[in-house]
């Protein structure tokens, strides 16, 4: 029986810091770590003032940013597919059968319904518009092969009408290297530390718990700002590790009273912690080698982040598990 209510307390506390996932915000769905990395490399004959053109999320979106023009780009099959006017009116032309094979990033399928009609739909006001174009980007899931010694995969051509003038934009997909495997011995070290902490000084071991939940939220937030709306990453490690700093938190203030119930319940906590870094470690694994991370500010803290929740996760939970499986949390379980 007393196994059964450690369980569900455990069950319950891991609830409370991991929280459920958030659905995905905006339409970055394919805006993640990779090793893919596409780039605008020239315009022909230039832009004129007050346009833009580049690439948004590694290699997932094309962004236009247009002011005081006509923009108009083609779809694939050179169907109207989108369009900006003079006062920043953005317009898609929902029925081209471009919008449905850019729903996804090797391509949807497209309806019999679809034509090269025309069905205008406004998508924004400021003259910006992003979307996913399959030219710039490996059509595969598997990894692509290099031409050269640059890391080149492919050289694209987008074609875009500007007061009527066509414009080429031309840019090159790269392979980039991985980081180095040796990231992940920051896992390690993490482990190291917070099991000698767990087994020495309890308090301290508490507080590095939450000031690693405080890291992982720091580092979820700076990633989800590093794209704009529309293409930003669901913040897997702000939300998870707010769970965890608040369980941390918890944790080190009810472990202040010192008696056997406040152990008991301090280490639920921990527990809970450490489930909600293990969980956030396996939906972000891929970020510690991949050569493109979305991340504002350097992409070493993401990385390292990333191993340290490992290794604490790992202590949290069976430290957390061990001591409430051995400590009597109220003088009634004794009898």
């Amino acid at each position: 029986m007393r196994r059964v209510r450690v369980l569900l307390a455990i069950c319950a506390l891991t609830g409370l810091a991991a929280g459920p996932s958030p659905a995905h915000l905006g339409s970055g769905d394919d805006v993640a770590p990779r090793d893919t990395v596409s780039t605008v490399q020239s315009v022909t004959p230039s832009l004129p003032a007050g346009v833009k053109v580049d690439v948004v999320g590694g290699d997932t979106f094309l962004r236009l940013r247009a002011s005081g023009h006509t923009v108009a780009v083609a779809g694939y099959e050179g169907e109207p597919y989108l369009r900006v006017s003079p006062d920043g009116t953005v317009e898609e032309n929902v029925s081209s059968p471009t919008s449905f094979v850019n729903a996804s990033r090797f391509g949807g399928t497209v309806p019999s319904m679809a034509d090269t009609g025309e069905n205008w739909q406004r998508t924004a006001t400021d003259g910006t518009v992003m979307w996913h174009d399959h030219r710039i980007h490996w059509m595969s899931p598997s990894r692509p092969a290099v031409i050269d010694t640059d890391g080149t995969v492919l050289r694209w051509e987008v074609p875009l009408s500007v007061d009527g003038t066509v414009h080429t934009v031309r840019g090159t997909l790269y392979l980039r290297e991985r980081a180095s495997a040796l990231w992940w011995a920051a896992g390690l070290a993490g482990l190291a530390l917070a099991a000698l902490l767990a087994l020495s000084r309890r308090r301290a071991y508490l507080l590095a718990v939450a000031g690693v939940g405080a890291w992982s939220t720091v580092t979820g937030v700076l990633q989800w700002r590093s794209l704009p709306a529309g293409a930003r990453i669901t913040p897997l490690l702000a939300v998870f590790g707010a769970g965890a700093f608040i369980a941390g938190v918890a944790a080190v203030a009810v472990a202040r009273r010192g008696d056997r119930r406040s152990d008991w319940v301090a280490s639920s906590l921990a527990a809970g912690a450490g489930t909600a870094m293990l969980v956030v470690t396996w939906m972000t694994w891929t970020q510690v080698r991949a050569a493109y991370v979305p991340m504002l500010g350097p992409v070493w803290t993401a990385r390292a982040n990333v191993a340290v929740l490992l290794g604490f996760g790992l202590v949290a939970v069976i430290d957390g598990v061990m001591r409430v499986m051995r400590v009597e949390p109220l003088p009634s379980d004794a009898e």
